[in-house]
C-alpha cells in the first residue's frame, strides 16, 4: 500500500491530488466554526481546530515524502518494503 500511494497516487501528478483535497477539507472547515447553536460551538471550534492541524501535518508530511521521492526514489520507495 505504502508503495502504491507513493508511486501511483502522489507521484502521478506530483502531490496535487492529495493538496487539492487536503485544501478542500480545510476550506470546508472554515464554514464549520461557526455552525450549530452557540452552546455547542466551543467544542465544534475545538474539533475543527484539531482537523484543521491533522490536515496540515498531512499537507507537510505530502511535501516531505515528495522531497524525499525527488532526492532519493530508492530511499522514498524503501519505506514501503517489509
Amino acid at each position: 500500500m505504502k508503495t502504491d500511494l507513493l508511486g501511483r497516487k502522489l507521484a502521478r501528478d506530483a502531490g496535487a491530488a492529495m493538496r487539492l483535497l487536503v485544501d478542500e477539507a480545510v476550506a470546508e472547515l472554515a464554514g464549520m466554526q461557526s455552525a450549530g447553536p452557540p452552546e455547542v460551538r466551543a467544542s465544534v471550534t475545538a474539533i475543527v481546530d484539531a482537523t484543521r492541524e491533522a490536515f496540515a501535518a498531512l499537507g507537510r508530511a505530502t511535501q516531505s515524502i515528495m522531497a524525499q521521492a525527488a532526492a532519493s526514489p530508492a530511499a522514498a520507495f524503501g519505506v514501503g518494503v517489509p
